[in-house]
């Protein structure tokens, strides 16, 4: 993190600058806070010194572009993030045409906040970084596989499903590497659209489209003499397949608008949920690129074929919470079993989420197993509902009201504060505002209390 760790939120809705403040001090920065573009140039006049500004697009008065437009001329230096709604990535691409450094698409989650803020765009090894830590004995050999990879300079191929360690094991690599006090640059190809994917690989000359005000260097560029993980690589569109062919053959990149080409020293790992062999053979993903990739290839696992594991993350996600939450948590008899027994498709990430939520469920310290939310992909017994045991038919009442009282729950562990509740719950304060409207047109009351009774919920104010 910078030294200067002061970030100006911009946005004239009070419950999304109050929710991203609370997110932001949660992460160790101080927070300032504008409810127009016109409060914000205000204050960037006087106080510019700051980490970053993050600033809502579409605000009544002067837009996010016009902070964007005014910031360039006080503080060119100072990173900004733009916001805006789902389905507007044009707004997106158009803010970073103009300088933005980053953007996130209403409603987002929290990992997405801190993997911009935290997780610099080109990190340099000056910290240990988290490691990957495992008891099964394939991740064991493939780990000692990988630290021989790092020691060369070909271009590394990891697959595996969704949430099972890709981006943590490309990391290590590039640790253990003679790379590793040099740059590391990560690009998930699949989060942007192909003009702006380009872009931010290749970079683009001052002038070449319209809004390109200035020259911007792009991430081969932000990585040279270090790494570049290429996250979700089997998403790439069949033109930057080319471009990124060229790259891997000649060892230069063309700049959008170039004149001549750049020469860049990049170790490339690719990260991908898809079989590239499927894509190339239904002629999807070039299969000279393909070998180009594959210099050494590692094949993640999913996390329900390493048991071992689910125990030793089950164990270190609890003892985060336990910090996080300030109180000691253990799980009750009977809930190691029960998580050994889930096919956890979301892998790593999944776990983790359930074991959140199941901590902030939980009373007195002890997670049951009725804390977790039941997944559809393990057979079990009929579920005891009250102490009444219900026919499949009654099931997806009994999953509705495990839903209403998770929320419900939750609501009220967080002091009745909508904004975080939501962020605790991985939902929108949009949808968890539908959700609350429904309890009350139900017949929950939902009012002034800490008190949870059953079927009524008390909440306090926002």
């Amino acid at each position: 993190m910078t030294l200067n760790n002061r970030i100006l939120v911009v946005d004239d809705e009070a419950d999304i600058r109050n929710g991203l403040s609370y997110s932001l001090k949660q992460m160790g920065f101080e927070v300032d806070t504008a409810n127009s573009g016109e409060d914000a140039i205000h204050q960037l006049k006087n106080h510019s010194d700051l980490a970053y500004v993050i600033t809502d697009y579409k605000m009544n008065g002067l837009s996010g572009f016009d902070v964007l437009k005014e910031l360039k001329k006080i503080s060119p230096q100072t990173p900004v993030v733009m916001m805006t709604g789902h389905g507007n990535v044009n707004h997106a691409v158009q803010a970073m045409q103009m300088g933005a450094d980053n953007y996130l698409c209403k409603p987002f989650r929290f990992e997405e906040l801190e993997n911009i803020l935290i997780k610099p765009r080109v990190v340099k090894s000056v910290e240990p970084q988290p490691s990957v830590v495992s008891k099964d004995e394939n991740i064991v050999a493939l780990l000692e596989k990988a630290k021989k990879a790092a020691m060369s300079s070909v271009p590394i191929l990891v697959e595996g499903p969704s949430g099972a360690g890709k981006e943590l094991l490309a990391r290590q690599i590039h640790d253990w590497s003679t790379r590793a006090e040099k740059p590391w640059v990560a690009i998930n190809c699949a989060a942007l659209p192909a003009g702006l994917l380009e872009s931010e690989l290749f970079g683009f000359e001052k002038g070449s489209f319209t809004g390109a005000v200035e020259r911007r260097s792009g991430k081969f560029e932000q990585a040279h003499t270090g790494t570049l993980l290429l996250d979700e690589i089997g998403e790439l569109e069949p033109a930057l397949q080319a471009k990124l062919l060229r790259v891997l053959q000649e060892g230069e990149i063309d700049r959008i608008g170039g004149k001549r080409p750049q020469k860049v020293d990049v170790r490339i790992i690719a990260t991908t949920n898809r079989s590239l062999e499927d894509l190339v053979r239904k002629g999807q993903f070039r299969e000279d690129l393909y070998f180009r990739l594959y210099g050494v290839r590692f094949i993640l696992p999913a996390l329900k074929d390493r048991p071992s594991d689910i125990e030793r993350l089950s164990h270190e996600f609890l003892a985060r919470q336990s910090a996080t939450q300030g109180r000691h948590l253990e799980f009750a008899p009977g809930v190691m079993t029960f998580l050994l027994r889930q096919e956890w498709p979301g892998n790593v990430r999944e776990l983790e989420r359930a074991i959140e939520r199941a901590a902030i469920l939980c009373d007195a310290g002890t997670i049951h197993i009725e804390n977790f939310e039941l997944s559809a992909n393990v057979a079990r017994p009929k579920i005891q509902s009250f102490g009444v045991e219900t026919d499949p038919d009654a099931e997806a009442k009994t999953i509705r009201e495990m839903e209403k009282d998770i929320i419900l729950r939750a609501l009220v562990n967080h002091g009745g504060n909508r904004t975080h509740t939501a962020k605790a719950l991985g939902m929108s304060l949009r949808t968890l505002r539908h959700k609350l409207k429904q309890y009350r047109d139900e017949g929950v009351e939902i009012e002034p209390s800490r008190q949870l009774q059953l079927g009524k919920i008390e909440s306090r104010g926002e």
